[in-house]
């Protein structure tokens, strides 16, 4: 008659004693907690069991939602980051190669579309799994999902790296004829 017993906590549903030293609960990161409330969803905690024999059965679909969020926010990190540059470059006006500049701008945003159409893509792979991995099917696909985000994240930050550096140059260049442009400026109004 197990099966009539009421379940009343995540722990419960699992098997596991509330009160036993042999399990940990964790809470929702801020990112995590934001995206299932932006969906719709009401962030969870999860209760793991640190006993050696349930550890294979500790994957769950929520781990693959945080990768899936840190990895949005890389992606955004990098995009505000080359926005900035195009910016500061735009406000100083001179730029020893422009059409060079032009050529790695049109580039990188259309690199940065294919990584976000990518992404997305990745993401699909999972939209809709909730809870713990429980058939070999769920956890082939887990595994598959993660190698792929693991996969992007590896090829992103490589060819983002060496465009970040190409565009720190660009800023560096375009802050040295600002403070140049001040210094002029000022020394203007002190002679006027």
């Amino acid at each position: 008659m197990a099966h009539d017993k009421k379940v009343k906590t995540i722990s419960d549903a699992r098997g596991l004693n509330a009160h036993d030293n042999d399990i940990r609960v964790v809470m929702p990161t801020p990112i995590a907690a934001a995206t299932a409330e932006a969906v719709g969803r009401k962030p969870t905690p999860l209760v793991y069991s640190q006993k050696k024999e349930d550890q294979d059965a500790q994957f769950n679909w929520q781990q693959l939602e945080e990768i899936s969020s840190t990895m949005a926010g890389v992606i955004a990190q990098t995009a505000t980051e080359f926005q900035k540059t195009i910016d500061l470059v735009s406000q100083a006006g001179t730029l020893k190669d422009p059409a060079r500049f032009d050529a790695d701008v049109r580039v990188t945003m259309e690199d940065l579309t294919k990584f976000t159409d990518e992404f997305c893509k990745i993401k699909a792979k999972h939209e809709g799994c909730h809870g713990f991995i429980e058939t070999a099917e769920e956890r082939m696909k887990y595994l598959t999902v993660f190698e792929d985000y693991r996969a992007f994240g590896a090829f992103f930050q490589g060819t983002m790296h060496h465009k970040l550096m190409d565009f720190t140059e660009y800023a560096l260049d375009a802050k040295d004829a600002l403070v140049e442009r001040a210094g002029t400026e000022e020394n203007t109004t002190k002679e006027g």
